[in-house]
C-alpha cells in the first residue's frame, strides 16, 4: 500500500525499447543503482524494476525499467 501512494504522488517515466540499448543503464545513471546491464540481442532484464530518483533539491521522480521488447 505505501507503494502504491508513492506512485500517485510522485512524477513517474518508464524506459522501454529493444534489447541492448542501454535502458537499464540510463536507469543506473539517473538512480545512481547498480542493476546488472550488457550489451546484447537478449534482455538480462527479466522484470520490471521501478527505482526511486532525486537530485538535489528537486523533486522526487521514479524511473521504471522493462525488459528489451524482443524478449516480451
Amino acid at each position: 500500500r505505501k507503494i502504491l501512494n508513492s506512485f500517485t504522488k510522485t512524477v513517474r517515466s518508464i524506459i522501454i525499447g529493444p534489447c541492448g540499448n542501454g535502458k537499464t543503464s540510463l536507469m543506473n545513471i539517473l538512480c545512481g543503482t547498480s542493476y546488472k546491464a550488457q550489451q546484447s540481442m537478449n534482455s538480462s532484464t527479466r522484470d520490471i524494476t521501478a527505482s526511486h530518483c532525486q537530485y538535489e533539491y528537486e523533486k522526487p521522480f521514479i524511473i521504471i525499467d522493462t525488459p528489451g521488447s524482443t524478449s516480451m
